[in-house]
This record gives structure tokens, C-alpha cells and sequence, in this order.
């Protein structure tokens, strides 16, 4: 077994302590401790305001005091300095620069290089594999990436907005929205009576007011005109007018002409491809139809249907249930 020296010296203000082999060495007062370890070296130097830690291998030196920070790590360097308001850390095999104070953040990171740069009105941001450029100010935003260019400028009044590729352009003030987005080309304009929307797949036009819509759509073309008394409707492929008004409906379409007019006391249906005719009053239901004629008389006492087939009478009284058939092919009953 080696020698082992241990040598101990104690007083009231300081313990002096060396052991060896594998050497300690170790001061200790009031406001310091010195602490030396070998092999494997480590110093360690303690104060109030200052901690310093030398190990090696593998260098680790941390000063500490109350407005710093200094650590340097090696190998796979790593410097941190920070004070109240900065911090400062470069760490190398992939590289890490970062500065930090109140108003500026840096940061460089490589490969896959990251550069952001922040203060009060500006962030710049750059990244590169896949490469994304982003510059911000209070009023304005850019951003470049290797997929596309987008540009955002954005104020209280006013936000602009431009993609590529697959253009998009958006334009918005308090009262008005503008959109054009490429390809399938599609425009949009809005305004507080007005929306306007052009797609190269068609025609859109939308016009909006407290007593008005228009829309007109095409192709397969659809043309809508609304007002508080009146909608009119048409639609190409297909043929269909509709006129509306609270007394009018009037409908046309390609395959058959229908026009329907109401009132009160009158219903007029007008219809191509089996005509119908029907008149209606309190006692009157008149029908006219392609296929024959039907009129219906109706009273309290009395209830008259005139066929073009034959002639139906039927006169109804508290005691007596009368009903007279005249058929143009079976006769009187």
C-alpha cells in the first residue's frame, strides 16, 4: 500500500487540507475556498461574487458574478457570457451564435444556416435549406422562401398580400377587399355595395345594395336581378326566366313555357306542352286545359262542373241530393 499523507491545519478563520497521493488541496475561509483536485485536474476558486471552475480534461471555466456569467466548455467549445441584458453563447461543431440584449436578438446557427436578427420594429429572419428570408417592420412583412415569394404589407388601413408561384394578390382597405390568384385565374372585388368575382372558369358579377342583388354567372350563364318587388332569373343550358312580383310569376324555361299569374281572386297558369288555363274566383274555378275543358260553377246550393267530356250537374238543398250526368258517349242519368 502507498503512503498516504493527510495534512490538516484548522484555525478559526481558515481549514487547510492536503491529501495526497491523488492530491487535495483544499483552502477554506470566511470568503474564499480554494479546492485543487489532481489527476483529472480540477480547480475550484469560490468568493461572494466570484465562482471559477478550471477541469481538465475538457476545459470547463465558469465565472460568475452578479451581473455575469462566463462559461467556456472545450472540447465542443461552448462560451456563454451574460450579463443583465445581453447574452452572448458560441457553441462550435454546429456552430450557435446567439446575442441577446433588450432590444436585439441574434442568432446564427450553421449548417442549416439560421440568421435572426429582432429589434422594437424590425425581425430579419434567413434560412437557408429551404432558404426563408423574413424582414418585419410595423407596417411592413417579407418573406422570401426557395418554394415561393410572399410579400405582406400590412398597416391599420391596408393589408397587401403577394404569393408566387400561384400568384395570389390580396389588397384590403376598411371598405374594400381586392384578390387576384393566378392560375384558375380568380379576381374579387369588394366594396360595401359591390362584389365583383372574375374566374377564369367563368364570370361572376355580384352587386349587392340594401334593395338590390345582381349576380350574372357564365358560362352555363345565370342572371339574377332582386329588388324588394321583383327577382329576375336566367339561366342559359336549360332556358329559365323567373319574374317575380307580389301580384306576378312569371316563369320561362326551353323546356316548356310556364307563366303563372296571381292576384287575389285570380289564378292564371299558362303552360306549353299540355296547355292549362285556371281562373279562380269565391264562386268560379275555370280550367282549360290541352287535353279539354273544364269549367266548375260553385254556389251554397248549387254546384255546376262543365266537362268537354259531358256536362255534370249536382244541385245539393237541405232535403234533396240532385245530380244530373250528361256523357257525349253514355247518355242522360
Amino acid at each position: 500500500m502507498s503512503p498516504k499523507l493527510e495534512l490538516k491545519l484548522i484555525s478559526p478563520e481558515l481549514e487547510l487540507k492536503l491529501i495526497s497521493p491523488g492530491l487535495e488541496l483544499k483552502l477554506i475561509s470566511p470568503g474564499l475556498e480554494l479546492k485543487l483536485i489532481s489527476p483529472g485536474l480540477e480547480l475550484k476558486l469560490i468568493s461572494p461574487g466570484l465562482e471559477l471552475k478550471l477541469i481538465s480534461p475538457g476545459l470547463e471555466l465558469k465565472l460568475i458574478s452578479p451581473g455575469l456569467e462566463l462559461k467556456l466548455i472545450s472540447s465542443g467549445l461552448e462560451l456563454k457570457l451574460i450579463s443583465s441584458g445581453l447574452e452572448l453563447k458560441l457553441i462550435s461543431s454546429e456552430l450557435e451564435l446567439k446575442l441577446i440584449s433588450p432590444g436585439l436578438e441574434l442568432k446564427l446557427i450553421s449548417p442549416g444556416l439560421e440568421l435572426k436578427l429582432i429589434s422594437p420594429g424590425l425581425e430579419l429572419k434567413l434560412i437557408s435549406s429551404g432558404l426563408e428570408l423574413k424582414l418585419m417592420s410595423s407596417g411592413l412583412e417579407l418573406k422570401l422562401m426557395s418554394s415561393g415569394l410572399e410579400l405582406k404589407l400590412i398597416s391599420p388601413g391596408l393589408e397587401l398580400k403577394l404569393i408566387s408561384p400561384g400568384l395570389e394578390l390580396k389588397l384590403m382597405s376598411p371598405g374594400l377587399e381586392l384578390k387576384l390568384i393566378s392560375p384558375g385565374l380568380e379576381l374579387k372585388l369588394i366594396s360595401p355595395g359591390l362584389e365583383l368575382k372574375l374566374m377564369s372558369s367563368g364570370l361572376e358579377l355580384k352587386l349587392i345594395s340594401p334593395g338590390l342583388e345582381l349576380k350574372l354567372i357564365s358560362p352555363g350563364l345565370e342572371l339574377k336581378l332582386m329588388s324588394s318587388g321583383l327577382e329576375l332569373k336566367l339561366i342559359s343550358s336549360g332556358l329559365e326566366l323567373k319574374l317575380i312580383s307580389p301580384k306576378l310569376d312569371l316563369k320561362l324555361m326551353s323546356s316548356g313555357l310556364e307563366l303563372k299569374l296571381i292576384s287575389p281572386k285570380l289564378d292564371l297558369k299558362l303552360m306549353s306542352s299540355g296547355l292549362e288555363l285556371k281562373l279562380i274566383s269565391p264562386k268560379l274555378d275555370l280550367k282549360l286545359m290541352s287535353s279539354g275543358l273544364e269549367l266548375k260553377l260553385i254556389s251554397p246550393k248549387l254546384d255546376l262542373k262543365l266537362m268537354s267530356s259531358g256536362l255534370e250537374l249536382k244541385l245539393i238543398s237541405p232535403g234533396l241530393d240532385l245530380k244530373l250526368v250528361i256523357s257525349t258517349s253514355h247518355g242522360l242519368k
